[in-house]
């Protein structure tokens, strides 16, 4: 809270995210209230008076592209191990398109929720739910993409 209210008054143009996702929200410091939840939803929210309500982190919809990982797609386990359970799979991109813009949509029913924001931009060294590959070769074709976009308007 100390750190948060010192960066407030030295930047006050600075928006303040105090814990991503982790139990600080429950301080109510900063500018928003930032859960990472699966899907868009008001009911896991309790945000301060003077706080936005964000959803910092959604999706984790893991897949990828053969040949556009970080280590060999021979073994699955080494190429995807998001939060390491052992049960990784590589799901076709129509589907996680479809899902993603549902997500989308649906966070526009919330309400008041300010900001939702999908996972990551691109895949990392062992995490392959990003909307690009490591190599930042795009997973989905122009017509998800645009669904997608389309969602998000």
């Amino acid at each position: 809270v100390k750190v948060a209210t010192w960066l407030k008054r030295y930047d006050p143009t600075r928006m303040v995210d105090t814990d991503s996702g982790g139990p600080a929200n429950a301080l109510k410091a900063g500018d928003v209230d930032d859960l990472h939840v699966g899907s868009p939803t008001p009911n896991a929210h309790h945000p301060g008076a003077r706080q936005y309500m964000m959803n910092g982190e959604f999706g984790n919809y893991e897949f990828w592209i053969e040949g556009h990982t970080w280590t060999s797609s021979a073994n699955h386990s080494e190429v995807c191990r998001l939060y390491g359970d052992g049960h990784e799979t590589n799901s076709p991109p129509q589907p996680i398109a479809v899902q993603i813009a549902k997500d989308s949509a649906a966070a526009k029913q919330v309400g008041n929720l300010s900001i939702m924001s999908y996972v990551q931009l691109t895949d990392l060294e062992m995490e392959c739910d990003g909307m690009l590959s490591y190599d930042r070769t795009p997973k989905f074709n122009a017509t998800q993409a645009a669904m997608i976009r389309k969602a998000n308007l």
